[in-house]
């Protein structure tokens, strides 16, 4: 299923485990619920996706394109489980809210200096009530993200910028957060684990 034009189609609740979405268009396609475990979508066109519930444990989502033409809206990955998932992908302003990371891959990749984008940008991103255990966040930007009552146990975040980012009943127990930079961050008071955090 690469490189084809899937605009509008509606995939509502498809079983499409281990599909080969490279470049495809799924602009403003609707995914909801759909099951794409181990999918490949490296290079996909999601502007205006609907991801709402959908399984994409295992998934690559390697410099996908979220912006850009007509569409200005952004893909939906609200309850979404994104477990183990590969994701390298500019999501400013994301709804995240409820998805869950368990495992998934969001850190920089300093091996490959020459490929282009190795960071993933979650500015502004919706993730309250995100299950974040594990995930590998090192150098994300999560500058402003809503991370309140985000699940962060055991999660990567060195180097991370969690600049201004809300993290009000966030727990933080046993995260990595050597060299986060949590400058104006919000909700540390109510944070949880952070004494439990470690290189802090």
């Amino acid at each position: 299923l690469s490189d084809l034009d899937f605009t509008r189609v509606d995939f509502k609740r498809a079983k499409m485990v281990g599909a080969n979405l490279f470049g495809s268009r799924l602009v403003q396609a609707n995914l909801a619920g759909a099951d794409l475990s181990g999918a490949n979508l490296n290079g996909a066109w999601l502007m205006g996706t609907d991801f709402t519930g959908a399984r994409l444990v295992g998934a690559q989502l390697l410099g996908v394109v979220v912006l850009g033409g007509e569409v200005k809206t952004r893909p939906i990955f609200a309850e979404a489980d994104l477990s183990g998932a590969r994701i390298i992908a500019d999501l400013p302003a994301t709804n995240l809210r409820g998805a869950r990371l368990r495992g998934a891959h969001l850190g920089v990749e300093i091996k490959n200096q020459g490929m282009g984008q190795q960071r993933t940008d979650l500015t502004g991103a919706d993730l309250s009530g995100a299950n974040l255990n594990r995930a590998l966040l090192s150098f994300a930007d999560l500058k402003r993200a809503d991370l309140s009552r985000a699940n962060l146990y055991r999660t990567n975040l060195a180097g991370a910028d969690l600049s201004g980012a809300n993290v009000a009943d966030a727990d933080f127990t046993e995260a990595d957060l050597d060299r986060a930079v949590f400058s104006n961050a919000t909700g540390l008071d109510t944070a949880k684990g952070i004494a439990k955090a470690i290189n802090r």
